[in-house]
């Protein structure tokens, strides 16, 4: 099963295919793997919310207080543990889970955007490592929308990208050089922020929020993103 089979939920990532606010005007930019859902999400209870998100992330958001549908109640498939971790960062003060609630401010939401290193939805584990997947998103030329989005022209915002190693390595090793001076390679810390320069905007590359990473390291990653997010 390359993609995911449903044919509505891929129609709401062909109008859009990204999650949240608009990476083209986003200020924060997550790049993940893939958006992974449940083989039937059509079929549970959660997939009106999931509707109303990919419609319109932000206002989602705003009316039900959490960036993503799997972090309501009735959701039963992957992707939860992935944002469960993103909700810590964005809800509480250190990005700790248990620790005191201290959401973002509210303007924030419209800033942040996730995409993906696969652009259609997907279910199943290990996607970004098969060839015919990753060769049919080549082919819609994603990988140059993605280096699109780390370039900084002229007059443009500072924007943050944020990237997990996994997909840094991928990207530069999948796309024949074209992230060359954009993204470095390898780098041995949890987070690494590396500064604007003449050609790309602020990126992060980080360990992927569902590694099997110390808690102290954990607490590092999460509160240096949240950090960089009220920076």
């Amino acid at each position: 099963m390359p993609f995911h089979p449903s044919p509505r939920l891929n129609f709401y990532f062909g109008r859009r295919p990204y999650q949240g606010a608009d990476p083209g005007n986003a200020q924060h930019i997550f790049i993940g793997e893939d958006a992974n859902f449940a083989p039937d999400i059509e079929e549970q209870a959660i997939w009106p919310y999931v509707e109303e998100y990919l419609t319109d992330g932000v206002a989602f958001w705003n009316r039900h207080g959490v960036h993503h549908p799997f972090l309501l109640e009735g959701y039963n498939g992957q992707g939860a543990l992935y944002h469960g971790h993103y909700n810590a960062i964005l809800n509480h003060e250190g990005g700790v889970a248990n620790g005191v609630a201290a959401p973002l401010p509210v303007n924030i939401r419209q800033s942040i955007s996730f995409v993906e290193y696969l652009d259609r939805p997907t279910t199943g584990n290990g996607n970004i490592n098969n060839a015919a997947m990753v060769n049919e998103v080549r082919g819609r030329w994603h990988f140059g929308w993605l280096a699109q989005l780390l370039i900084r022209r002229h007059g443009d915002p500072a924007r943050t990208v944020y990237l997990s190693k996994g997909v840094a390595t991928k990207l530069r090793h999948d796309t024949e050089d074209l992230f060359t001076g954009l993204l470095p390679a390898n780098p041995p810390e949890v987070v690494q922020v590396f500064p604007v320069n003449a050609r790309r905007h602020q990126v992060v590359i980080h360990n992927h929020v569902c590694d099997h990473i110390t808690t102290a390291n954990r607490l590092i990653l999460h509160g240096t993103i949240r950090a960089s997010l009220l920076s």
